[in-house]
């Protein structure tokens, strides 16, 4: 009776230890990048007249927005 026991616990655990579960993530779309308004020249004038310290804010924004959209492209693309 012992040795029946060993043995159905041998297998359960056995069979438990050789199988891998493997999931396979879908390729997730990527999505279209917005068009971006466009500046005119009298626009492009009239964002000059930050001062320096606002200005460069704003470039650093964009910047760092940039940033971001190209890791989360990286990251989608790498589901392909």
């Amino acid at each position: 009776m012992h040795s029946i026991k060993i043995l159905i616990l041998s297998a359960l655990i056995g069979s438990g230890c050789t199988s891998k579960v493997i999931v396979k993530q879908p390729p997730l779309p990527l999505p279209n990048r917005p068009a971006l308004p466009i500046l005119t020249n009298q626009e492009n004038l009239d964002f000059k007249k930050f001062n320096l310290n606002t200005y460069k804010k704003i470039l650093k924004r964009e910047s760092l927005r940039k940033i971001y959209i190209q890791q989360l492209e990286a990251i989608i693309k790498s589901t392909h």
